[in-house]
């Protein structure tokens, strides 16, 4: 996510690579970025509990936990796209309010998860 769309262009300049992998950066991107993050919630449900699991045993639970939280996201974005700009006050708050429910039910779905 930190290196954005534009770094399969300069890629592909410095490297010589083709247009066709220019084309095909964003999906790229995103492969790279959903995998270490389901990476990241393995690591979270293999060291956090103090018991003996299996990597295989846990990983279904990460990679439904990371769907859950890429659709919580997208669904927070549309709000923020849609919602949140009825005026300085009341979207303001609404905003809060939706980013306090986007981290409950992330948390939620990290923890459903697991158990």
């Amino acid at each position: 996510m930190i290196v954005g769309p534009r770094f399969g262009e300069w890629l592909a300049a410095r490297v010589h690579l083709s247009k066709l992998f220019v084309l095909r950066w964003p999906s790229i991107h995103w492969s790279i970025a959903v995998g270490f993050t389901v990476l990241a919630v393995e690591a979270l449900y293999l060291l956090a509990p103090n018991v003996k699991q299996r990597f295989l045993a846990t990983l279904p639970g990460a990679v439904l936990a990371v769907a859950c939280w890429v659709g919580l996201s997208y669904v927070l974005g549309v709000y923020f796209r849609h919602f949140a700009h009825f005026n300085k006050t009341y979207g303001t708050f609404g905003a809060a309010i939706a980013l306090m429910t986007w981290l409950y039910w992330t948390s939620f779905a990290m923890c459903w998860e697991q158990n």
